[in-house]
């Protein structure tokens, strides 16, 4: 089974989404076309209390009204890069997943502190899941 793991961003005061945020849903969507997953992990929870949204569920939302139909479970408990491996990783614990597509920003996904790709590998290695990096939309879309 292949999963897409889209991970979140800090949403701005009015609920609306961080530019950062819509690039990485661009991203996901270029994914879903390329890649195929079988469903969808959106990570975050509501790491702005102002805007008393989680990340997850702002990301479901945006990805359903983009015609999104494919199964998507919400990890909104995580507020830190660290905390969207460990949760998300006890989520698909419980499947058969042979392959993540790990969906974030290259700025995230390129950190050598708290690397989302590293956080991801160590808490999913007693799983043998295969990792793929994807943070850039494909050139010739």
């Amino acid at each position: 089974m292949k999963t897409l793991v889209i991970l979140g961003n800090r949403m701005n005061d009015d609920a609306s989404p961080s530019q950062l945020m819509l690039k990485r849903m661009a991203i996901a969507l270029d994914a879903i076309d390329r890649y195929n997953p079988d469903n969808i992990v959106v990570c975050g929870g509501i790491a702005n209390p102002t805007a008393n949204i989680a990340e997850a569920h702002w990301m479901k939302q945006y990805l359903t009204e983009n015609g999104v139909t494919l199964p998507i479970i919400c990890e909104d408990k995580s507020l830190t890069t660290k905390q969207n491996a460990q949760f998300c990783s006890e989520i698909l614990s419980n499947w058969d997943v042979d392959t993540i597509y790990l969906c974030t920003s290259p700025e995230h996904m390129n950190r050598l502190y708290l690397n989302p790709k590293r956080l991801f590998r160590h808490y999913t290695r007693k799983q043998h899941i295969r990792i793929v990096a994807v943070s850039k939309v494909k050139e010739n879309r």
